[in-house]
């Protein structure tokens, strides 16, 4: 799928009904609750630092804020705190401006009303904006923002594996062995779409912060010391569902094998690596927790399962398979009959998912002393020697093309005495390497100054060149003999 085809159909189920997502993100408010300390402590830091926090302002961005009643926690969350230190410490909060982030596609609708409920709800300053688009671009201008938060969102990739889509590659094969043979090269190709995804995040992410600014952000992942051997819980899930509609014959299978769920749960090793390699951020602090139970809980019941999963992944699926909810809908269930509840031990997730799915906090600082990329050079300028004045503010005009050997008649070498000429007075110029002429001498009405080689000027008058000696010197008036007329044009014949 192209990125900007992603971009369209990439959003949680919109609205307030059973499957929207507003009504199905229970999971994702109770990961964000634990986010607190986190978020509280990174506040406490900047308002006491004097060298982060502009005087009386503080910028917050929550990237990947989606809809309903989650959609203001983590900034609900860092207003509170910062009204709460101030109090203790004695002295007025900053003026905040909250910036909530998401794709085009996500349902603003009740994020503005939410927003306007929490601006009249605080005595102080806060300004609040919403700013449409993929944080895998740059939203913000640089050295703009203090604090960013980020809740169960970077699992989601920018797009499907480009090595897969582009080789035709299916990420879930319904023949068992050829899955098998490939899910070592599609885990991997998923494992560098991640790697650019989150590397690209914190590259932007550092031009938007202020110096030494803040980010707390929240991933599903898995154990470090877990092999990726399997896909995540919804990928496998999504797969195992829409390969039973292909057996059915509700699906095409050359669209199930074009269909791609672009999410990706990586280890913490992963994570290290790259925040390490990237190096614009060292971690302060990175907490885990098993998010098991939380799961179970929202996936008791067959309506509730179905209902998670239409609330995360329906536009993609009517966007790729078109009208098709319907026969989802009755796999799911079927699905979740046979496989049963995630904690129940006779489940077949038993074996699966306890103890491997992770959520992920990090605490992350952005480093004030990362090296500066280096500016590029400016370009070489030409050597000296090849630059004259000469070669670049002559603007002699340039005589007209010959029309053949024989329509310049043959000019003869002048008699007479004549003035030597100084050579090495005249500028050499960088084109041609001959002598040019520095006197100055004017031209008769109607006629033209033409440069040749030598010390020798010539006139274009009509279509004849004639020669155009140099002015008789002093000494050679004294004794008569004047050269050139004193400038008058001299024939070929009075030089023969």
């Amino acid at each position: 799928m192209a990125s900007k085809q992603m971009k369209q159909m990439l959003h949680m189920n919109q609205g307030q009904g059973e499957t929207s997502y507003a009504h199905n993100s229970g999971i994702q408010i109770a990961e964000q609750t634990r986010m607190k300390p986190l978020i509280e402590a990174a506040i406490i830091e900047l308002i006491s630092s004097t060298s982060t926090l502009v005087p009386g302002k503080m910028v917050i961005a929550d990237m990947g804020c989606s809809t309903g009643p989650n959609a203001l926690t983590l900034v609900s969350i860092a207003v509170k705190a910062i009204q709460d230190h101030c109090f203790q410490v004695q002295r007025p909060p900053p003026e905040v401006c909250l910036l909530l982030n998401d794709l085009p596609t996500n349902d603003f609708n009740t994020v503005v009303k939410s927003l306007v409920m929490l601006r009249q709800s605080n005595e102080h300053v806060v300004v609040t904006g919403i700013t449409s688009g993929s944080f895998y671009e740059r939203l913000y201008t640089s050295g703009s923002l203090h604090l960013v938060c980020s809740s169960n969102s970077l699992h989601w990739l920018s797009k499907a594996p480009e090595d897969l889509s582009r080789n035709l590659i299916p990420a879930y094969d319904i023949n068992e062995d050829a899955r098998r043979q490939r899910q070592h090269i599609v885990l991997e190709a998923y494992a560098r779409q991640f790697r650019k995804d989150f590397t690209l995040f914190l590259k932007l992410r550092a031009k938007e912060l202020v110096p030494k600014g803040r980010m707390v952000v929240s991933l599903v992942g898995r154990r470090s010391d877990v092999t990726s051997t399997k896909f995540s819980y919804l990928s496998r899930t999504i797969s195992q569902i829409l390969s039973d509609m292909v057996s059915e014959g509700v699906i095409d299978k050359e669209k199930f094998d074009s269909f791609y769920v672009p999410v990706y749960e990586p280890s913490s090793k992963e994570v290290r690596e790259i925040i390490q390699e990237e190096g614009s951020f060292s971690i302060h602090e990175m907490q885990l927790h098993d998010p098991t139970t939380d799961m179970n809980n929202a996936l008791s019941t067959p309506s509730k399962f179905v209902n998670l999963l239409r609330a995360l992944c329906e536009p993609i699926l009517v966007q790729h398979f078109g009208d098709v909810m319907y026969e989802f809908v009755s796999a799911a269930e079927r699905h979740w009959g046979l496989e049963g509840n995630l904690l129940d031990p006779a489940s077949k997730h038993q074996e699966k998912a306890p103890g491997t799915r992770l959520a992920r906090w990090i605490r992350l600082d952005y480093q004030a002393t990362r090296p500066q990329e280096p500016k590029p050079l400016p370009p070489r300028a030409l050597p000296s020697r090849l630059w004259t004045p000469a070669a670049t503010t002559s603007r002699r005009p340039k005589p007209p093309p010959s029309r053949g050997p024989s329509s310049r008649p043959e000019i003869p070498a002048a008699t007479g005495s004549r003035r030597p000429w100084n050579e090495a007075a005249a500028p050499v110029t960088a084109a041609t390497g001959t002598a040019a002429v520095r006197r100055k001498i004017p031209a008769a009405p109607g006629t033209a100054t033409v440069q040749t080689q030598g010390p020798r000027r010539h006139l274009y008058q009509g279509h004849k060149l004639v020669p155009w000696l140099p002015l008789a010197t002093a000494e050679e008036r004294e004794r008569g003999g004047k050269r050139g007329g004193g400038g008058a044009r001299v024939s070929p014949e009075s030089l023969g």
